[in-house]
């Protein structure tokens, strides 16, 4: 019995924390979903959006990083030039 108060209730908040499920108007669109716990956490995770920030902060923060980091690169620049002189010098050393 306890075990299946607790399922309803991890049901009832996977089905809370789907977004497009609650809230509907017509009652024929809402579904019924039958979970495990597992399931009913993983769903509820899954679809939590604080959660969500969080994993979107951490990339952001892990890209600024990269760019902060970016400053100690090395930097390399090679250049030339080349000129061909068709005068004659009057030095025979040229």
């Amino acid at each position: 019995m306890n075990n299946e108060l607790g399922l309803r209730y991890f049901a009832l908040c996977a089905f809370l924390a789907t977004p497009g499920l609650h809230g509907q108007e017509d009652a024929a669109k809402q579904i019924e979903l039958r979970l495990s716990k597992g399931d009913a956490v993983k769903l509820a995770i899954e679809n939590h959006f604080s959660i969500k920030a969080v994993e979107v902060e951490r990339d952001i923060s892990h890209r600024n990083w990269v760019v902060e980091m970016a400053v100690f690169d090395p930097y390399l620049s090679l250049g030339g030039t080349y000129a061909k002189n068709r005068r004659p010098t009057a030095s025979f050393l040229d």
